[in-house]
Formats: structure tokens, sequence, C-alpha cells
């Protein structure tokens, strides 16, 4: 059956609740309308916008400022689609599950009309860096490939790309895989854990099952690229059909880890699994992938293009999800590691991860907006052996900065904090520290004042300081988004 056919007959005729506009609301209207449902999409904040003409140009009922419930049932609603980032505790949502209304996200939705292969990417830190390298190593590698989810297209707006030759990377958070019912990729990557988002999953134990979600309907011929260095993963790994790849940094961490954790009853002691790993062969630090059929390298670790340890992380976990769709013919896998070489040696990053913006007068100014959590700011931090001069804050969710206190005077050396959190930061690290600290109600008055004391450090000191830019919080106390937060950085950076 052609993929149009098999839309239609899902939902033509259907009454859809689309919850929340935005991109993903928006992208799923669009896709439900041409598949013949009827639409319903609700935004809160009730104002013209040009997503709501275009939305009641194609058809659908926009409704502005609802807050009853009871339309659901006024309008005979037989399927919610909400927006990612609204909690099931939304009235609505409740609403919607008392009455046994399904209640899918736009990723569940258009994963029932997909075609072509899947590699997803989830993590608590550095899925956007994973799931771009893993994109650019394909494309490298010649292979149609596709980047969608929680980055570049919403998956309902790529409907018209897919074929079944398509390798898709999507990115996706836990809020995505919240509302997943059937989704099953081919590849699963699960970068790291940490107790994120608990404001919205109010759990440690609702955030871990909803990633987990991502695994849940994988086969045996399935991939699963998993973090050897974290011990939450080798119980994880126990509940898995599929095959797994680890990878870590030291090759004693998975041999250990191997050891434990025997998908499908394969390999004992280390042998017989797969694992991507470090090892320094003849003076030179490799990345060295190994599997039942034996050990080869991949690349260089000196090659590499992103500074961080955690960014080594994110390139093991890429090349193994990509080594994954390895099946034995060599040509196939040459393709594949020159894929992944050639883009480890030219991959420029992310804008906003731990962005290099401007190199002047020995002062090296990093953007790293998208660290919204202590653990992102510390893998920064963890990078520099040059003293730092770092800026830091923003909205007051209660978050520990204690994973920080290690990085108080070596490397950062002064630091400048701002927004919602800056007295409570400039406490902290008052009581474990006694480094220079500012505090200032502006971004660009914090991004000033560090400049002026890495001026005075390279006057002192005589040597390179970096001025980072590394939050350790959520951007929304005076930004729209951590994008807004960073553009304000380059901007005011190259103004100095």
């Amino acid at each position: 059956m052609a993929l149009w056919e098999r839309g239609r007959e899902i939902f033509a005729t259907r009454r859809v609740f689309v919850l929340g506009a935005g991109k993903s609301g928006t992208a799923v209207a669009r896709l439900l309308l041409k598949l013949g449902a009827h639409v319903y999409i609700s935004e809160q904040k009730a104002q013209a916008a040009e997503w709501a003409y275009e939305m009641r140009a194609l058809g659908a009922h926009v409704l502005f400022g609802q807050d009853d419930p009871d339309v659901l049932q006024a309008l005979g609603i037989d399927l919610m689609v909400k927006n990612p980032g609204i909690p099931y505790r939304h009235p609505y949502v409740q609403r919607a599950l008392k009455e046994h209304i399904p209640v899918l996200t736009e990723v569940e939705l258009a994963y029932r009309l997909w075609e072509g292969r899947i590699i997803a990417v989830t993590g608590s830190n550095g899925k956007t860096t994973t799931s771009y390298l893993i994109h650019a190593m394909l494309e490298r590698a010649k292979l149609p490939t596709l980047l969608a989810g929680n980055v570049g297209t919403p998956l309902a707006d790529a409907i018209d790309k897919t074929h079944p030759d398509l390798i898709s990377v999507l990115e996706l958070s836990s809020f995505q895989l919240k509302g997943t019912e059937t989704f099953r990729p081919d590849v699963a990557v699960w970068l790291n854990l940490y107790p994120h988002h608990l404001d919205y999953h109010e759990t440690i134990e609702d955030y871990t099952a909803s990633k987990a979600r991502l695994f849940q309907h994988m086969r045996a011929h399935d991939t699963a690229v998993l973090n050897a260095e974290q011990s939450f993963f080798q119980d994880f790994a126990r509940t898995l059909r599929s095959d797994v790849i680890w990878f870590s940094r030291d090759r004693s961490t998975w041999f250990k880890t191997s050891s434990l954790v025997c998908p499908g009853g394969k390999g004992t002691e280390g042998k017989g699994g797969k694992a991507i790993f470090t090892e320094r062969i003849g003076g030179v630090h490799w990345a060295m992938f190994a599997s039942p059929e034996g050990e080869w390298p991949v690349f260089p670790l000196h090659e590499l293009s992103l500074p961080g340890v955690h960014n080594l992380h994110n390139t093991l976990a890429a090349a193994a999800s990509v080594l994954a769709l390895d099946r034995g013919e060599a040509a196939f896998r040459t393709a594949l590691l020159n894929g992944i070489r050639e883009t480890i040696r030219t991959f420029p990053g992310v804008p906003h991860r731990l962005e290099k913006v401007l190199e002047k007068d020995g002062i090296f100014y990093y953007n790293d907006a998208k660290a919204t959590n202590p653990e992102a700011t510390a893998s920064a931090l963890a990078s520099f052996a040059q003293p730092v001069v770092w800026i830091a804050g923003g909205l007051e969710r209660g978050e520990s900065f204690d994973p920080l206190k290690d990085f108080l005077t070596h490397p950062v050396v002064h630091a400048v904090f701002y927004g919602q959190t800056r007295e409570r930061l400039r406490r902290w690290a008052e009581e474990n520290s006694s480094i220079p600290v500012d505090v200032t109600d502006q971004l660009e008055m914090a991004i000033t004042r560090a400049h002026q004391a890495a001026q005075a450090i390279v006057r002192t000191r005589g040597t390179p300081v970096v001025v980072l830019f590394s939050p350790a919080c959520a951007s929304w106390d005076m930004f729209p988004s951590f994008e807004v937060r960073g553009d304000i950085f380059r901007v005011v950076v190259h103004t100095l």
C-alpha cells in the first residue's frame, strides 16, 4: 500500500485535537490535513500569528485561549496530538486520558507513515552534536540521509522525503519519547543519564522510563548503542532484545561491562561483543572498534576537531551508530569508515555547543549557550586547561551546582553570574572557592565584565584566557530559547 493511501486509511475523517502550535504542532496539523483529518489546533496565547492564517487557509479550526477541557467532548475528538513541551498534568491531557482518547506526540504519529531506516539519539546531554555527527558521517559515506526530530525538520514535515533507502537521523527528547507507542528505530543511541527535566517529569523514574521507550520495540537484529561508563546501562542492557554496541574511552571499562552484560546470550568475559573504545597503539591514541569478527582502527584521536571529553564520547557514539549499519560487506564497511574519519577531521561543531566565536588579543571566546544544566557545563569546563572566565546563570529550577565545584580555581579563575540564579550562584561560589565573582542583571553586562576580567588576566599572567559562556541553567527567565541568548553572546563579543 502506498504511503499516502496508508495514511488516509489511518487518519481520514478522524477528529484530531492538536494541543499547542509551535513547530511540531503546525507540522502535524499540515500532515493530518493532507490525509483528510478534521483538525482543531489549540494555542493558549490568544494572539494573531502567521501560523494561524496558514492553518485556517489549509482548513484547520484554530482555537485561541481555550481553557475548558469539555471542548474535547463537544467537538467529538477521538485523537489528541500533544506538543512535546506540554506536560501530561495539563488539564486537557488529563481529560483526554480520562475519556480514553489516545494522546500521541508528533514523532509517534509521523512514524506510522515512515519509510526507511532510523537512527535515533537520546540522552541527557550531547544529543544534538551526536545527531549532527551521524548525519555528516552518513553524508560523507555517500548514503541518503535526513536529519530530523528535535533538530532539523520536524518528522511530520519530512514525510514527503521518506523512502525505503533513506537513513533518517532523529534527535529525540524525553518529552517526545513519552508519547510513543509503536516507534522503533533500527539503531538507538542512549548517550548518558542525569536527573534533568524533573519540573516536567516530576520523578527521575518517569524521566528514565520515557527515555527507555526508545528501545521498547527493538528486535534482535536492531542495535542499541550504550555508554559503558555509566553503571545504569549495565542493568538496562539486560532488558533488551537487540544487539548492543558499547562506547567507552577505556577498553577495560567495556570488558568489565561485557562480562556483566551479554545481550541475547552472546559473549562472555568481553569476548564476542561489540564496542568502540580508545587505545594507544605505537604511540598514537586510536578509536578502535571490536566485534566478533575482530578489531580495527576507526580514527586517531588527534584528528578529532571537537574539544572536550564529552565530545569524544559523542564522537565514539556517533561512529558506533554508523558502524551498526555494517553487515560485513568489505566495500560498504570501507565507505562507512571513510565517512567517519573525514567527518571527525572537518566537523565544525554545532552552534551554541562549545562554539568558538572569536580569538582576539590572547582571549578565546566560546559560546556554550546550550548548556542548560550543571552536567553540561561540567563537560565544557573540563575541556580547557587554560584559565577560564566563566559566565553562568538563568532560570531558577533549584538544581544543585555541586557538580561544578571541582572546576572552581582550576580552570575557572573568575566568574560572572546573571539572571534569576545569580545570587544563589554567587553564594555557592563564595562558599566553595576564593575566586573573584561579579553579579549583574543582564547578560550583555555579564559579557562586558567577563571581557574586562580576561583582559586583566592576560596583562597580569601573559597567558591565553578563555571566556566561556556556559550558563548551567535554562534560558527562560530572560530569553525564549538558548539560541537567542547564544546569539546575543556572539553579537556582543564581536562588538567588544
